[in-house]
């Protein structure tokens, strides 16, 4: 099981590289929320005793697609009317079947934080994610080299 993810892994990085390189020859231009303020999720973490961050998922590589029926607004109301405190919303398209678009969508529609969850590789991908309403980004350690985690 291991060596499928370690596998599957890889490949989604090669692609995810091709994929960045295609981004920055086509540049960024949808930036409807680029003028947002900036939020300090530190703070945000410190003034709520918990803070239940809800995921926004509609597939993954090895479940597959999770609901036949996945609307990402309808799972946003769940998620707020259920206490949710901030919004995960994964935006890589190929595996995981997601979009920026979702996170462009679900922050017309509310004031919570959204966190960006993707394989994030590049600076241009965290300049999309605040583009596209998210509040904060999730970069994973593993796959980042110690200086460009700083």
């Amino acid at each position: 099981m291991k060596k499928i993810i370690n596998s599957t892994l890889n490949q989604i990085l090669i692609e995810k590289y091709y994929e960045i390189l295609k981004r920055k020859q086509k540049g960024l231009y949808f930036k409807p929320f680029w003028d947002r303020p900036d939020f300090n999720f530190k703070e945000y973490l410190f003034k709520n005793n918990f803070v239940l961050i809800a995921e926004i998922k509609r597939a993954s590589p090895l479940s597959g697609e999770l609901r036949k029926d996945f609307n990402p607004i309808e799972l946003l109301k769940a998620y707020e009317e259920g206490g949710a405190k901030a919004i995960s919303v994964i935006t890589e398209e190929i595996y995981f079947k997601g979009s920026l678009e979702y996170l462009a969508a679900i922050r017309t529609r509310t004031s919570l934080p959204l966190l960006r969850k993707d394989f994030i590789l590049d600076p241009i991908q965290i300049e999309e994610a605040k583009a596209f309403g998210a509040d904060i980004v999730l970069l994973i350690a593993g796959i980042l080299k110690k200086e460009e985690l700083k």
